[in-house]
């Protein structure tokens, strides 16, 4: 048995607070059983830097400190420890900037690409990596053609469509999905059905959830695991898309 974990899955854990470094530390300790492919790697390391470039905006956007006026109170004791204070608070944000600058600058600073690294060398070290090639492009264009799911979104995007196809060629094992991808969701017989036409195995399922993935699996995992996953996924942006 297999999970694949869609690329959105990894980069999701930018969008939690620490704690949830607990749950890719549960993940680690099932490396054998994580496929990774090529594609899923260039999605993550060209969009890590982008969603930390997002939080660092938002950062700098929402802590910063209106101006405040003077007039009359310059020449207050209060005032003048208020001014100091304002200045410290502004040393401080400027720290969590650079903080962030150093995540995106190193991966080695980085917490979730030092978890995604370890697990691509892993993969590595052990001949597991699937990679694209010249058939697999093929009949990921052929899909993206027909519109036979998963369908990326974008005319041009075939990520999905790739990873597909590199499962059906290159995967002997039952899996189970772990996404929020609705080309994934929406189209859950259609690709049960065709993948064990090709397989001979089966999609054990498929779940926006890592702990209810391991449930599947007959993992056991910390109830206190599942309990952070569920709030973490209630703690995503309001206007988060699956998709």
């Amino acid at each position: 048995m297999k999970f694949l974990i869609d690329t959105n899955i990894y980069l999701d854990f930018y969008r939690y607070n620490n704690e949830s470094i607990q749950l890719l530390n549960s993940l680690t300790e099932h490396s054998d059983k994580i496929i990774l492919i090529d594609q899923i790697i260039d999605e993550f390391h060209r969009n890590r830097e982008k969603i930390l470039n997002e939080l660092k905006g938002l950062f700098m956007k929402d802590s910063k400190l209106e101006n405040i006026p003077s007039s009359l109170l310059n020449d207050t004791s209060e005032y003048k420890e208020l001014i100091k204070i304002q200045k410290q608070y502004e040393d401080q944000r400027n720290k969590v900037r650079t903080a962030i600058e150093r995540f995106i600058d190193s991966e080695t600073h980085d917490p979730v690409a030092f978890f995604f690294n370890e697990l691509t060398n892993y993969a590595i070290k052990n001949d597991t990596l699937l990679k694209m090639d010249d058939f697999i492009l093929a009949n990921a264009e052929k899909r993206k053609l027909k519109g036979n799911p998963p369908t990326s979104q974008g005319k041009a995007s075939i990520g999905d469509e790739i990873n597909w196809e590199l499962i059906l060629n290159n995967t002997d094992d039952d899996i189970i999905i772990i996404c929020r991808d609705g080309s994934f969701k929406t189209h859950i017989a259609v690709l049960k059905k065709e993948y064990h036409k090709h397989t001979g195995r089966f999609v054990l399922g498929i779940t926006s959830k890592i702990s209810e993935a391991f449930k599947i699996a007959d993992i056991k995992i910390d109830p206190k695991l599942k309990t952070l996953e569920d709030r973490m996924i209630r703690e995503l942006p309001d206007d988060y898309s699956e998709d």
